[in-house]
């Protein structure tokens, strides 16, 4: 991993994670907690294995979007900014674990992840298939910019760098694996 891409990766972490606890939200602190110490150990020390960080960010997606589910007693309510951005936050951290696989190659030990990393068209055995993962993550950090951009012009800062830092941890994620 370049110098820039584990900067970005970490930066953003911390990024998403100050964010959260400004929110207050006890599942999202949990779930970017696990997500800035996935960045920290995947660009500086790689004591744990890929696959341990991938299972622990699907697990934190799947909270995150099941958290979304509206109450059988509640009013349909109107899908607003925040919202949104937590259903794409949620499918963020899916991609994420996805990325953190590929990248680190799911080796159970520094050795066995020190390999470059893979390069987009060899991701899945070169098929299109293997594509569409890549397509999906860079989707969805476009979709995150986007929303960090219409958060900032609806004075919800907070909202506008948690979704900010997510897309550029997607992208620095991204930008390794496709560069090598």
């Amino acid at each position: 991993m370049t110098i820039l891409a584990g900067t970005a990766m970490l930066v953003s972490g911390a990024v998403c994670f100050c964010g959260a606890l400004a929110t207050r939200r006890w599942l999202g602190i949990l779930a970017s907690g696990a997500m800035l110490l996935a960045m920290l150990d995947l660009a500086l020390w790689r004591l744990v294995p890929a696959i341990v960080w991938a299972l622990l960010l699907l697990i934190a997606g799947g909270a995150l979007g099941s958290a979304l589910r509206p109450r059988a007693d509640a009013p349909m309510q109107r899908w607003r900014i925040g919202r949104v951005a937590a259903l794409v936050a949620a499918l963020a951290y899916l991609c994420m674990a996805w990325l953190v696989v590929m990248h680190g190659g799911g080796g159970g030990s520094a050795e066995a992840d020190a390999p470059a990393p893979v390069h987009a068209g060899h991701a899945m055995g070169g098929s299109v298939l293997g594509l569409i993962p890549l397509a999906l993550s860079a989707l969805l950090a476009m979709v995150l910019g986007v929303i960090a951009v219409v958060a900032v012009g609806s004075r919800r800062r907070v909202l506008a760098l948690e979704a900010g830092g997510m897309g550029v941890m997607l992208a620095a994620m991204l930008g390794a694996m496709l560069v090598p």
